[in-house]
């Protein structure tokens, strides 16, 4: 079963919005940005500290996939919420995101270095509905 801090009092949080990627574009700072809901195996993270590294950019200029509309994909918070199969004894403790979540391990480029490799899956870039502020994950 589900479980979520009973602190949180909001359904929406604060967002960098890209409406498309390309050079130039501007970012829209949004504060409704629904908070998703932890499924299977996630946890729900609120972000206390995050921002922009390298390959943001590139994303945000259309140069690279982005497959959310939110920048910003690392960062420090506290689990505020967890889905099925996540002990609730989890909630509160302060955790940190890395970019990189996986990678395949078995390709040609994972042999040399696995931080290129074309399969990885980013924290954050899944989708939209599990990357802003808070963060299910």
């Amino acid at each position: 079963m589900a479980a979520i801090d009973s602190n949180m009092h909001t359904q929406t949080q604060i967002g960098a919005w890209i409406n498309t990627p390309k050079p130039g574009v501007t970012l829209q700072i949004r504060n409704d940005l629904p908070i998703p809901k932890p499924g299977p195996g996630e946890i729900l993270i609120k972000l206390l500290v995050t921002g922009f590294c390298h390959s943001d950019v590139h994303s945000i200029y259309g140069e690279t996939p982005m497959d959310t509309n939110i920048a910003g994909h690392e960062g420090i918070g506290s689990v505020v919420g967890v889905g099925p199969d996540v002990s609730p004894n989890v909630i509160g403790k302060r955790v940190g995101l890395k970019w990189l979540y996986s990678a395949c391990g078995n390709c040609e480029v994972c042999q040399v270095r696995s931080v290129y490799c074309p399969q990885q899956k980013n924290s954050g870039r899944v989708s939209h509905a599990k990357h802003y502020s808070d963060l299910a994950w």
